[in-house]
């Protein structure tokens, strides 16, 4: 984990994520009582997508918008 903890998890997948016109397939890892979701590094780049700081939402990259 983040904080250097190792733990055993469950592996489930694959799973479908789509966000707005992007979609990419992975695995999940789940934590034993966890109530969060988190969206990983490698499916948000996968998608081309990028955390925008001003809004702080996640959105499509608007260079490939522009590339269309």
């Amino acid at each position: 984990l983040a904080d250097g903890t190792i733990t055993e998890m469950q592996i489930v997948g694959p799973l479908e994520i789509r966000f707005q016109d992007r979609t990419t397939i992975a695995n999940a890892k789940v934590l034993t009582g966890g109530l969060e979701v988190l969206l990983g590094a490698t499916p948000i780049e996968e998608m081309d997508l990028i955390i925008d700081p001003v809004t702080e939402q996640l959105i499509v990259n608007p260079e490939t918008l522009l590339r269309g």
